[in-house]
Order: structure tokens, then C-alpha cells, then sequence
């Protein structure tokens, strides 16, 4: 079996699952072409093998995928050009895919097999629902999802809320969950029992956020946390990516002037598993909307991988079945004590048992059931979602 995958979203080739690609390729055969929009007449760079069995194209710079949405010309140009570097691709690998996958909407006049028979379509976030984004886009976008969800032999959605979503519009649907790479986070964390320098300077407990630094993000829960708790550290590792909205937010402001906030900024992904085992207790900032619903976030599974207690302003339905490993809150108010209650199963017990149960849905699960659901589309046999297996120790 070979896949084609036009990939929108590069960081999951290097960031956020590293071992995703690694692992099909022992299934086998994988090409990533990210999505260089309007340059294909300019690029010459060859597949770069990054695994055995995985090939990629590196992305390089696009036009505003604002662009793309609101002209249909500019689309067609845009998937003229992928057709174009894909054959190139393709024809040096002497590759046919059996599968072609996109993981974004965006090519939605022209999503169908380019080069095989079949075409899947991964729904990771619910673009549509964005918060902050102008209501024409939030329209256009909804209309490009159902579009490509209609035309795919397949749909893979990461939560069952985007499955439910979307089973509306295709019956050829299946839920596989995000996860951690445990290959690569568990050598690292149980190798090192030094504290990292990075941490050194800030007084214990300390809470960690790790990810985009957005207007998303429950502001006013981080807010109230805080100044509840002066005691406790909030340490926010990441990028700044939220833009206009995010510095007109007041409550973004406020929380970026307490004393016991901190804006550490991005680390190397190398470090993540290390100074993530070693901060007290992990945080989901996700407020509480439409679009959090949907959203089941690798970042969980890594911090189960990585032994810490997990707070949150924000009961995801999709950790429903291990909310017992979790410390949500309803409500900002609850915030404090669910901090606390962390901070009490921070023990090797409650650490080991985290750890367990994220080994349960390690990546090698992930893709074999991806795998499987190909296969049984291949030889017209029903699909099934993936089972989260029972917290039972």
C-alpha cells in the first residue's frame, strides 16, 4: 500500500507527531508534499528520504490561504501547481499511491484522486468554528469541509464530536484519536533526573502550558488561577501566534503582567519530553466554545506520557473515558481546587498509572487501526472507530 499525503500542516511531519510517519512507513510506502502554492514552476529540491519507506517535500512560501478560499482562480491555479510537483515527486520515486490524503480543506474544487483510486480526508480541527474569525470565513469554510467530507472514500476526525459532526455529510467516517510518540518521549524522560536549567530559576509548584500562544486560549480562567493562587508558578512555553486579537484581549494582558506568570517562549521539540516531566502538573488553557469541543489535543497524551497531573478549565467530551486521570473543571471557579488535587496525585504511583494507560494509546495502535481502515476499504469491508481501552488499574 502507498500513500500520498498533501499535508497544510508541516508541523506534523516535525513537531507534533514525529513518530506518526515513521510508524506507516513499517506499513508502507509514504510521500508528504506540503502544500507550496504557486511556486511549482520554481522548485527543483528532490523527496527527501526523512524515514525508511517515508519520503517529504519540504514547504516552502505560500500565498494567504485566505486567497485560495475567496478565488476560485487562485484555487485552480494552486491545485494545478500541486498536480504538477506531485507527478514530478511521484515519477522520481516511481511511486503510484493507492491513496491520496489531504488534511485540510482547502482544495475543494479539486479533491478527488489525483493520483489514485481512493481519497481520504483527515479532519484534524473544525476550521469552520475558529473563534475570532470573520463570519464569511467561518461560511466559506463550512461549505469547503462538507464538500470534501461528501467526496472522500474515506474521513478520518480525531474526535468523536468532529465524527458526529461530519457523519451528517458521509457515512464513510471513522474516530482515531490523537496520541503521543512514546518512543520518543519515554527514552527521554526516564533518562534524565536532573532538573533542567530552564526551570531552575522558578519557584515550585510549577504549572506548565505548552503550545500556541492564542486567543483560544481561556484567558480569564488563566487569569483567575493566578491571582487565587500567587503562590503557585504558571509557566507558558510556546510561540506567540495570536495576533491582533489576541493583544486587544484584556484578560491576555492582565495575566502577562502577574508575578507568578511567565512567558518562557519556545524550546527546542528535543527538550519537550525532559522539562515537561518535570514540571508539576501539565495545563489545557482551551476555553470553553464551540471549536474546543471538537478538539481532542495530542498535547493530553503527552503530558500522560510524561507522568504529570493535567488540569483544565474545560471538560473535552473526548476524555470522558479517562477523566479520571484528568483534573477539569466546569467552571473557572473550580479551577483552584482542581490545582490543588493535582498537585496531591503528583506521586510515582499516580505518575506510573498515567504513564501506563498513554502506553495503551501509543502511536504503533494509532496507525495500525488507520492501517486496518484502509485495508478494509480496499476490500469493502466495514470501518470501526478506535476504543479507548478502560482505565482498570
Amino acid at each position: 500500500m502507498n500513500l500520498l499525503f498533501i499535508d497544510h500542516h508541516q508541523d506534523y511531519q516535525t513537531q507534533l507527531l514525529p513518530g506518526f510517519f515513521k510508524e506507516l512507513g513499517n506499513h508502507c510506502k509514504v510521500l508528504i508534499v506540503h502544500q507550496n502554492r504557486f511556486l511549482h514552476h520554481r522548485i527543483k529540491e528532490k523527496p527527501i528520504e526523512i524515514h525508511q519507506n517515508v519520503w517529504s517535500v519540504q514547504r516552502l512560501p505560500f500565498a494567504p490561504y485566505r486567497m485560495i478560499l475567496l478565488s476560485d482562480t487562485l484555487s485552480k491555479l494552486d491545485a494545478k501547481g500541486l498536480y504538477v510537483q506531485c507527478k514530478k515527486y511521484l515519477s522520481y520515486l516511481n511511486f503510484q499511491p493507492t491513496f491520496t490524503e489531504f488534511i485540510s480543506p482547502f482544495f475543494r474544487n479539486h479533491f478527488q484522486p489525483l493520483f489514485s483510486k481512493f481519497c481520504s480526508y483527515w479532519i484534524i480541527d473544525h476550521y469552520s468554528q475558529v473563534p475570532g474569525q470573520p463570519i464569511y470565513m467561518s461560511a466559506i469554510q463550512a461549505k469547503y469541509e462538507k464538500i470534501c467530507a461528501q467526496k472522500a472514500d474515506i474521513v478520518f476526525t480525531t474526535s468523536r464530536t468532529l465524527k458526529n459532526i461530519f457523519q451528517t455529510y458521509t457515512k464513510r467516517i471513522v474516530f482515531i484519536p490523537n496520541s503521543a510518540d512514546d518512543e520518543f518521549f519515554c527514552p527521554k524522560w526516564m533518562s534524565s533526573t536532573e532538573e533542567p536549567e530552564i526551570l531552575k530559576k522558578y519557584s515550585r509548584p510549577i504549572f506548565g502550558y505548552f503550545g500556541g500562544i492564542n486567543s483560544i486560549l481561556d484567558w480569564d480562567a488563566l487569569l483567575y488561577l493566578s491571582q487565587i493562587r500567587p503562590y503557585y508558578t504558571f509557566l507558558l512555553f510556546g510561540w506567540i501566534d495570536g495576533g491582533p486579537e489576541l493583544q486587544q484581549n484584556n484578560s491576555f494582558k492582565k495575566v502577562m503582567l502577574q508575578k507568578n506568570v511567565h512567558f518562557v517562549g519556545k524550546i527546542p521539540y528535543n527538550d519537550l519530553p525532559t522539562v515537561m516531566s518535570h514540571i508539576d502538573v501539565g495545563m489545557i488553557l482551551d476555553a470553553p466554545n464551540d471549536f474546543s469541543k471538537t478538539r481532542n489535543q495530542n498535547k493530553v497524551y503527552q503530558y500522560l506520557l510524561s507522568g504529570i497531573p493535567i488540569i483544565g478549565p474545560f471538560a473535552q467530551p473526548d476524555y470522558t473515558p479517562f477523566k479520571s486521570l484528568l483534573h477539569l473543571a466546569e467552571t473557572k471557579e473550580e479551577l483552584p481546587e482542581k490545582a490543588d488535587l493535582a498537585l496531591q496525585a503528583n506521586t510515582p504511583e499516580q505518575s506510573k498509572r498515567r504513564r501506563m494507560y498513554a502506553e495503551k494509546i501509543s502511536l504503533k495502535s494509532i496507525v495500525r487501526h488507520r492501517i486496518q481502515c484502509y485495508e478494509n476499504l480496499l476490500n469493502n469491508l466495514s470501518i470501526e472507530d478506535f476504543s479507548y481501552p478502560p482505565v482498570d488499574f
